[in-house]
């Protein structure tokens, strides 16, 4: 489901500081695709603190049109895909994006912004866009990881880890590129059966552009067993 830009629903639909002018940001970028412009449509509009939001889901139709799929761009979808699966249950198909309209109800949005029962149609649909497209960017993730930067592979991995329910996998990785070692990793918990397996896949996928990253996580992998 991609919304209209202008479907009144954007009225309602609220990031980390309310509901803002994301329509907008977005028109502009369709039009010239502006990395600072963007930037700031990323980490201050639709991600804030590992934080997704209901206006994070309905942007995502269109960058996945309008945005170039490398760098600064494939950074934000590898953390979208790592957050939406945090805390979610039955009525929360993604982080954020409740569908029991009481948790919209919070008191830093205005009472006549706050998106109602009619609303939450509009979030299914965009909870099932995310669930048909995930997969994909996963693999865009992977496909955008480079021999020169290991943080930024790291980051990528970590996006497709946590789409796929490997979440321990992205914290290890992290704390190796930060020059911990496998101890001090393994220290902080063993793996699970699922970042086990992830590593090993993983590992097979990057070790041309990766081989150092690539044999770390054989090895946390072999650390669970």
């Amino acid at each position: 489901m991609k919304l209209e830009l202008s479907d009144p629903v954007w009225d309602r639909l609220y990031g980390p500081y309310g509901v803002r002018d994301v329509p907008d940001q977005l028109r502009a970028l369709a039009a010239r695709w502006d990395g600072p412009t963007a930037a700031h449509l990323f980490w201050e509009e639709l991600h804030h603190q590992d934080t997704l939001y209901p206006v994070t889901y309905a942007a995502l139709p269109w960058l996945a049109e309008i945005a170039p799929d490398h760098g600064p761009v494939m950074e934000f979808w590898a953390q979208v895909l790592f957050c939406a699966r945090r805390d979610t249950d039955a009525e929360t198909p993604f982080q954020g994006l409740s569908l029991r309209p009481g948790d919209h109800g919070h008191p830093w949005i205005a009472e006549a912004r706050r998106l109602g029962e009619a609303d939450m149609a509009v979030l299914a649909g965009l909870a099932g866009w995310l669930q048909a497209e995930g997969d994909g960017l996963a693999e865009a993730c992977i496909d955008a990881v480079r021999a020169d930067n290991p943080y930024e592979a790291a980051l990528m991995l970590g996006g497709h880890a946590g789409w796929h329910g490997a979440r321990d996998l992205y914290h290890a990785l992290q704390m190796w590129t930060d020059g911990a070692a496998l101890s001090e990793i393994h220290a902080e918990g063993a793996p699970r059966a699922r970042d086990r397996i992830m590593a090993e896949t993983l590992a097979s996928r990057i070790v041309r552009l990766q081989p150092r990253m690539a044999a770390f996580l054989r090895d946390y992998a072999g650390q669970g067993a």
